[in-house]
Order: C-alpha cells, then structure tokens, then sequence
C-alpha cells in the first residue's frame, strides 16, 4: 500500500479533541454514483439488473437483487412513469453507444388463462390480473376487468378502464390472448435529459436473463465517515514532518456509496509541532492471519519512545509514541457468515439455499427441508435409512419409514421372531425372508388383518383418524395408520398435549357450557314425556284392579323410551361439543411436528 494511500495518526502526550458534527447519510444519487433520487428518508436507485432465470416470479428475483445490492433494499414498484420524481433525479451517463437508460419492474400484467374467460354473444370478455406496490413494503395484487371486444367494432365499452386506456385490444389484443398466463414487463426508457417514455411489453422470462436493462430499489442511505479533528503532535510518515492535529476516527463510511474516510491529513490541518518522539520506530503490526478477519478497516500501530536511546516501547503512555495506519480491504465483514471463515458474497449456497441476514447483519444460507449446513451441502438423508427404507425430512431432521422385517431408528433392526410372541394371530402364518444378508421373519395375515402380528384390522385414514391433530398416512405395508403430529401434539393418534386438550375440554368455557345445558334440557324433556306416560299408564291399571298383558307391555315400551331418550341426548351433547372442538383445532395455525414413531415400521432419527 502507497504511502499516499495510508493515515498515519501519532498519539502523544497531552491529547486534546475537538467537537465534531454527528454522522451524516447520503444516496447514490447524491454522491453522482447512481441514477437516481433522495425519498424522504429513503433513496430510489436505477442499477443494472443482472439476470439469472430460474421459476420463480421475476418479481420476487428483483426484490432479492435490489436487497443484495443496496443496504435494506427491496423493488420499488410503480404504474405510472408519472409517480417518478423526474425533476429531483439525477442521471447518470450510459455507456457511448447508448445513452438512454432501458428499464423494467415498474408493475407486472398476467392474462387469465383462456379457462378463466367466458364466451359471450358478441365477443370475449376476460379478466387480467396486475400487481402494483402502492407503498414501499407491501405489494398488492387486484383485478381488473381488460376489455369487452365486440365483434365488427374496435371500441372498448368500457373506456375508464385504465388497461384498456394503455393497451387498447386493437394493438394488444392478440399478444394478451396468445400469453396465456405468463407474467407480461412494462419496458420503459429514460433519456439523459429526464424525460421518460413508455416502451414496448415483454414477456418477463425474456427479461429475467438479459443484462441490459434497469430495475428500480428503494433502500436505506449509506452512512458517511464521521471524523474530527484532534489536537496531537505526531510524526507524519508522508512528508516526514511533524503536525499538530491528527484524524480521529468517530464511524466508518458504509461502502460502497457512504462519504470514505479520509486516507491522509487534510492540507487545511497540516501545522507544524515541534518534534517531541525521537526513538526508533519498531515494526508494524501484522495483519490479521485469518481471512474473515481482514475486511471492513483494520488498524496497525507501531510504536517508538520518545527519547533517543531509550529501550523500545509497546503501549503508548507519557513516554512512548504510538503511529497508526487504516487498511482498508474489499470485502465487508458481513460478508462472512457468522463466526466463520466461509465468504457466502463470493461462495453463495448450495442444493438451492437462499441467502438472507441473520439477526447480527451476517449473510447465511436458507437451506431447503432436505438440506443443513452453513452452505446448506449436508444432506441430512444420505445414508441414514438402512435396508431400503425411505428417508422424510422434516424441519431439518431425517425420518425413517423402514420395509417390512425391519425397525429401529434407522431400520438397522431386523426382525427375528413374528412379534414379541413370536405368533401371529387372526389366523396368521409366521413366515421366513431373505432380504439381502438379513434373515427375518414376518407375519403374512389373512385379509382384512394387518399390523406387525396381525392384531389389527386394516385401517384405513378417516378425517379424524389423527383427531384433527395431524396429517394421516396409510401403510399399505402393514395394513396400518400413521399419524404425523402437529406441532406440540404426541401419541400414536396425536391425542397427547401435555394434558392441554383434556383442559380444553372440560375447561367451563362458553361453548363447554352451552354443550352441557342442551343435553341436560333435551334429557329432562325425553324423561319428563316417559315419565308422564308411565303415571298415567299406573292409575289405569289400578281402576282395572288387574295387571294384563297391555299394560306390562307398555311398561316395557316406557322404559325402553326412556332409556333411548337419556342416550339420544346424551348423544346429541356430545356431538354438538364434538363438533365445537374440532372447530377449535380447525382454527389453530399449526406447522407439523418432528414426527413420533408409530410401532413397528416407522422410526424417527436421532
């Protein structure tokens, strides 16, 4: 590094500072860097969009470049050129042999398919979609009726319709109709003088891989360097002379757009001191050895004692001077994930991750389901399920559902006996099989019976087979059901929750109450009627002095009413609370558990 290029800053005796102003922001825009304008608080920047395809809503793509470029940034959407500022931007020159500046990303159009459309008696009438951002960090999608084309006229009958305004059916009626769904980019051109006009329509996955085009980010201004002016006598290794004041350093400049730091005393502060450090200068301090340790800034000190002749110092003090220098290296700190040495700007993810900040500003990777990893490459499946059986991820861990004859958490376990027993039952056979060095025996049941001795009938997945606590999965295998839990429920059937889903249901909550007073009312009533019936049945057979076949009979009929009023409305009280539980669970927004191992045949890793 050239002398030039370094600040040397010479502590000594007798420090003394001055005040200096607080830190100060800017956008590109204003450094002449970018394209572009201040927006309150925030700045609007123009930056070549590099493509990289892909299947993912171009939209979406834009937002994460404008968030990888810019600090903060996201798309800044717009439907009108108008919404621009165009008499507070400053533009930036292309390159000579084109001047305007092309650009895209302002909205997206999407015709419905030709399914969505309806055939009327003089023409088509369809349904466009557009995706607009009426404010920085939210985007909203509405609908539009396009156009009402009627046969033998070119007339819109709808002429306040904004589409049909900008894209009137004689000129675009063909190019909709034959998009069928895809994704539709306004194009539009800004000149050097400011002044902008509309361009032609593409479809967005021509524009997702070409470099020639702009898009628009909104983000958070850059933080300039926030410096002041120290009284110090120091030794100036450039012009070998010695000054009074010295720079100090208050924050960095946010790269690339913030106001640098000074790379050397300013000519305005350069007043000469009398010389006051006159030992011999020791060596620099090295430079960090590790590599996610050299970027941003980093200072090297070296230091000399004040007397001629004196020993060497190491710390600066009264009698030891201290000279510094700022080395300043490409790479942001933030550039490396957190407490590692893995630069994910230049190295990116693996198997599909995405890259994202953590909660200290790092980069790191967003890893698929399948995948772990600082660069999500561990793929948690690989070579964790044993003799055939199929690996599930799920939140990052490995399940196993392992073949017939085989458990264990990685169904490493071979069967040897047809069940604890070692009988089956349900007039099963116990059976010997070979699969590949293993030998294990398994129980082959008759149909209708399943399980791993066959103790169950089959089962087949009901809607509340897991009590609404999970998703259901047939094992055609064993002839089973298996439950995988949402979050925080257990059990075989998800019917576990740390005791909470028997709260809920005695809980005296409103519904638990109404439940109650149905079934108690709609009991009281069936048994006041039965009871009623049997009295008066009493007080004929005692005018009649006599007990006859009649009467016995409809003391029989009575009881039986009875009885099947009391279950009926105990019946009733029960589904109806039934009914508000499942509402209940219904409503909770819940995402899938680790899994819970369900006999043999599915086991769950680590």
């Amino acid at each position: 590094m050239s002398p030039g290029l370094i600040l040397i800053t010479l502590i000594c005796i007798n420090f003394a500072s001055h005040v200096s102003t607080g830190d100060t922001y800017r956008c590109p825009s204003e450094g002449k860097m970018e394209t572009g304008y201040k927006l309150g608080e925030e700045c609007v920047t123009w930056k070549r969009y590099v493509g990289f395809g892909g299947d993912r809503f171009l939209g979406d793509t834009i937002n994460d470049f404008c968030g990888a470029t810019f600090l903060d940034g996201r798309r800044y959407g717009f439907v009108y050129l108008h919404e621009i500022k165009w008499n507070e931007l400053y533009y930036k020159p292309r390159t000579l042999y084109r001047e305007d500046t092309w650009a895209f990303g302002g909205f997206f159009l999407r015709p419905l398919t030709d399914e969505d459309c309806s055939y009327h008696l003089f023409g088509k009438s369809c349904s466009i979609e557009i995706e607009e951002q009426t404010i920085p960090w939210r985007t909203y999608r509405h609908k539009y009726m396009w156009y009402k084309y009627y046969l033998g006229s070119h007339h819109p009958d709808d002429d306040t319709d904004w589409i049909v305004q900008r894209y009137h059916p004689e000129q675009y009626l063909s190019y909709f109709l034959e998009s069928r769904g895809k994704w539709i980019c306004q194009t539009y051109g800004i000149r050097p003088d400011r002044t902008p006009y509309e361009g032609v329509l593409f479809h967005c996955d021509s524009l997702s891989t070409r470099n020639d085009h702009d898009v628009t980010c909104i983000h958070s201004p850059y933080r300039n360097c926030n410096y002041k002016k120290a009284e110090h006598c120091h030794f100036h290794a450039d012009d070998r002379k010695w000054y009074k004041y010295i720079v100090s350093i208050l924050s960095e400049a946010q790269s690339p757009y913030g106001i640098p730091c000074p790379t050397g005393l300013p000519k305005e502060w350069k007043r000469e001191c009398e010389k006051t450090c006159r030992g011999n200068w020791g060596k620099w301090t090295e430079e960090p050895s590790e590599e996610h340790l050299r970027c941003d800034t980093i200072t090297r000190e070296r230091f000399a004692p004040a007397e001629s002749g004196a020993a060497p110092c190491n710390k600066s003090g009264p009698a030891c001077c201290v000279a510094r220098k700022l080395m300043k290296y490409n790479d942001s700190c933030t550039d490396f994930a957190s407490n590692t040495t893995i630069n994910l700007r230049k190295q990116g993810c693996n198997n599909n991750g995405t890259i994202a900040r953590d909660s200290h500003g790092h980069l790191k990777c967003v890893c698929p389901d399948r995948y772990i990893g600082i660069q999500c490459e561990e793929d948690v499946c690989e070579g964790t399920c044993l003799n055939g059986g199929t690996c599930v991820p799920a939140r990052g861990e490995p399940h196993c559902f392992c073949r017939r004859g085989f458990t264990g958490s990685n169904c490493s376990e071979a069967l040897k006996s047809c069940g604890e027993s070692g009988t089956c039952q349900n007039g099963g056979t116990c059976e010997t099989l070979v699969i590949g060095a293993e030998e294990v025996k398994v129980c082959k049941c008759k149909d209708r019976y399943g399980g791993v001795t066959c103790e169950r009938e089959v089962q087949k997945c009901e809607d509340d087979s897991c009590n609404y606590n999970g998703v259901c999965r047939e094992n055609a295998e064993y002839g089973m059901i298996e439950c995988t839990c949402y979050q925080s429920y257990q059990g075989e059937y998800c019917d576990k929750k740390d005791g909470k889903l028997i709260e809920r249901l005695i809980n005296p909550t409103s519904s638990n109450v109404v439940n109650v007073v149905v079934g108690f009312v709609l009991g009281f009533l069936m048994l006041t009627l039965c009871f009623g019936g049997a009295a008066v049945h009493h007080r004929r057979r005692r005018r009649r002095g006599g007990h006859s076949y009649e009467s016995s009979y409809a003391s029989t009929f009575s009881t039986a009413i009875s009885s099947r009023a009391s279950t009926f409305s105990t019946a009733i009280s029960r589904a109806f609370g039934r009914k508000q539980t499942v509402k209940a669970k219904k409503a909770d927004t819940r995402s899938l558990a680790k899994g819970s191992s369900k006999a043999v045949g599915i086991s769950k890793v680590g």
